[in-house]
């Protein structure tokens, strides 16, 4: 059985800073923690430390590792896909879709977030065999919470998805790396021509979460150190150092896959004229999503040649999507979002962190899914709620969400 810590993980604290500036000192020789965020001597880009460092490994795949790294025996992943985020609130970069390691912080995100939301069940269902849990209120689905099924691809399919994204040029290059790469697949014509779009200043550490990537990071940064052939051995150790994991086997343990694959798991969404959600698929990481997206990108631009690709990897993870338009009509990924149609998203599932105390309530009343007894324990803690109408909007932890819309199911 799966047990977790409780504090919560301040990511990008203060404190966080001092804990990883220990950390990655033997690999780098900082000085002092000012060394840490001052420019660094000579750099073309006048980028600290701090800067390439948190660029290499972004604030979500940090956060992701650290939860991940907490949990003692093996990692599950549920999904929690939220209908009141569609129904009830305005803003559709909000969560529809959440991911959570354990069944407990899956149960405990909505036990919170209804709270806060002041927000009354009026139903509860567990179906035992498809392990699945359904919320109604008010008459309408809430939210559902299950395993995360991936969609099955082929080890081909695999290798070639990862060899597209894994591993792009960081020369200035980027664009026509990705683009070269792309038109390789199958019936992907489109990508010889379509505009590709990335921050200028995002290039130099433009990357998809992959260890390989990680690794090559690593050795970039040693490399900044003034090391002229860091080792492999090395880089993984900085690597650890970074996510502050023991070895490079609990590492990839943490990950719960393949030592070949990404961080977390992925969706491949497509958007209708009207922004509502068509379809959407799941995959374990990037690898495995490539070739659904590249088939619902064909099908998408088989009907217009005035299409855009744009790349972004920021503190809220990594993305890659198509999108009818020019990209110089929307400047940024929120106003694509809410201004663009036809769009095929390739993205990480948001990571669902439950507060403290409700996973605590929680897992102190013995909610899991291999319990006899789940089904109503879990009746009891939904249906005893105060009586309060819903107030605002649906409260969700902060994350760039998977695009939503109607109901699917």
């Amino acid at each position: 059985m799966q047990t977790l810590t409780l504090p919560e993980l301040k990511i990008d604290s203060e404190a966080y800073d001092l804990a990883m500036i220990a950390r990655i000192q033997p690999f780098l020789g900082l000085d002092n923690q000012a060394a840490f965020s001052e420019a660094l001597p000579g750099d073309e880009h006048r980028w600290s430390w701090r800067e390439y460092l948190y660029s290499y490994f972004v604030y979500r795949d940090r956060q992701f590792m650290a939860h991940a790294l907490r949990c003692y025996g093996p990692i599950e992943h549920w999904l929690i896909d939220v209908e009141a985020a569609r129904q009830w609130n305005e803003d559709k970069h909000l969560g529809g879709l959440l991911e959570a390691l354990s069944f407990p912080e899956a149960v405990a995100l909505l036990y919170g977030a209804a709270k806060i939301s002041r927000l009354k069940p009026t139903s509860v269902h567990w179906d035992h065999s498809s392990r699945t849990l359904t919320v109604r209120a008010d008459d309408k689905r809430f939210a559902t919470i299950r395993p995360l099924a991936a969609t099955p691809v082929s080890d081909v399919d695999f290798a070639r998805g990862r060899s597209t994204l894994s591993g792009l040029a960081k020369d200035g290059s980027f664009e026509e790396d990705l683009r070269r790469r792309l038109a390789k697949w199958p019936g992907a014509q489109w990508a010889k021509t379509v505009r590709m779009e990335i921050h200028p200043l995002s290039r130099l550490v433009a990357h998809f979460p992959f260890r390989q990537d990680w690794v090559q990071a690593a050795k970039f940064l040693i490399t900044k150190a003034g090391v002229v052939h860091p080792t492999h051995a090395n880089a993984q150790a900085l690597v650890c150092a970074v996510f502050d994991a023991p070895d490079w086997d609990r590492l990839c343990g943490a990950m719960g896959r393949n030592k070949e694959s990404g961080v977390r798991p992925v969706v491949v969404c497509t958007l209708k004229e009207d922004g509502i959600r068509q379809s959407y698929s799941l995959h374990p990481d990037f690898g495995s999503a490539v070739a659904m997206w590249i088939d619902s990108a064909n099908a998408l631009t088989s009907e217009s040649n005035r299409y855009f690709v744009r790349f972004d990897s920021d503190g809220d993870g990594h993305s890659l999507f198509l999108a009818h338009g020019h990209p110089g009509d929307f400047p940024n990924f929120q106003e694509t979002y809410e201004h663009s149609y036809r769009q095929v998203h390739l993205q990480e599932i948001g990571l669902a962190i439950p507060r403290p105390k409700a996973l605590a309530h929680v897992l102190k009343s013995g909610f899991y899914p291999s319990s006899a007894h789940v089904g109503s324990q879990l009746r009891e803690l939904f249906l005893n709620f105060p009586p309060v109408r819903p107030r605002g909007p649906y409260a969700l932890p902060h994350s760039r969400a998977v695009p939503t819309g109607s109901s699917l199911h």
